[in-house]
């Protein structure tokens, strides 16, 4: 996935930490329009490049970052850089927030 001009590294993550709600509250959310909102011109493209990485990140299962100890959150970030290397840590953040909630906050 890679990052167009008009929405830019720094726009891109914060229209994931925005759609994930990270910050915002204890469950994780879905809200496109956070995303429109930061980006009222290109709302479609930016969307699409969030959930493109939503996509990715929800593609890990637990064993690719096993096993559940103190070291499980590093294992989990680093994985998403590598699979997203053009996000930056504010998004990866989020991501891990987020598939952490996913794999064992409900």
């Amino acid at each position: 996935m890679a990052v167009d001009e008009p929405t830019g590294r720094a726009l891109l993550d914060a229209a994931i930490v925005a759609y994930v709600g990270r910050g915002r509250g204890k469950v994780p959310t879905r809200d496109a329009a956070a995303v429109a909102a930061l980006a009222p011109q290109h709302p479609g493209g930016l969307l699409a490049q969030v959930k493109d990485a939503v996509r990715v990140s929800d593609t890990l299962a637990f064993e690719q970052v096993a096993p559940f100890d103190r070291a499980l959150r590093g294992r989990l970030s680093a994985r998403l850089r590598s699979l997203l290397p053009q996000l930056g840590e504010p998004a990866i953040e989020a991501l891990t927030w987020r598939w952490g909630y996913l794999q064992f906050g409900q």
